[in-house]
């Protein structure tokens, strides 16, 4: 009769030792490092003609608004937008003008300061996959060409909350151009 009242015992006897142990893993974890959600908008800009903000993001509209004197261009189109979060090293696809995919790279470090966390990127990098053929139309076995060339390439700090525009490329030298706005999502 005693063997079987300590067989029932059992489990929980374990359960109890095994406590203590799963809480001193926890504490000998190291921590993790902090993400951040990263928003990237892709604009294309022209000289002339209209804005339609209605499918623009309104921190972009602001900030637009805010450079509006520096930049050449009179009216925006939204191309593609991407959420990105990461905890230092990040990429992503984003879709330009035809379909024309570009490949996002990014790099950065957290500091923390007297006003708060600032984003140090030490890489931001925008490649243009070839025109013809897109990288979307291989097959799952195929792999997808290289880029071909940087359209865009920044390093810049930034706080966290700010929207920036990262960099402009113009498109064939003419009117038209690719606008690139980071905005550290608090």
């Amino acid at each position: 009769m005693r063997t079987a009242n300590a067989l029932a015992m059992l489990p929980l006897l374990l359960a109890f030792t095994a406590a203590p142990l799963r809480a001193q893993q926890e504490t000998i974890r190291p921590p993790s490092r902090e993400s951040h959600l990263l928003q990237v908008v892709l604009l294309l800009g022209r000289t002339d003609g209209a804005s339609d903000p209605a499918n623009i993001p309104g921190n972009t509209i602001q900030t637009l608004k805010d450079v509006g004197t520096f930049l050449p261009y009179k009216s925006y189109q939204l191309l593609d937008t991407s959420l990105i979060r990461s905890d230092g090293h990040a990429s992503s696809l984003l879709h330009g003008p035809s379909g024309r995919e570009f490949h996002l790279s990014l790099s950065f470090r957290t500091e923390r300061g007297d006003k708060g966390e600032r984003l140090s990127f030490q890489v931001f990098r925008i490649d243009a996959s070839p025109e013809s053929p897109r990288a979307s139309d291989y097959g799952a076995r195929e792999a997808p060409p290289a880029p071909t060339g940087s359209i865009l390439s920044s390093s810049f700090a930034v706080d966290v909350g700010e929207t920036i525009v990262v960099g402009t490329s113009k498109l064939n030298g003419g009117s038209q151009g690719l606008l690139v706005l980071l905005t550290v999502i608090p």
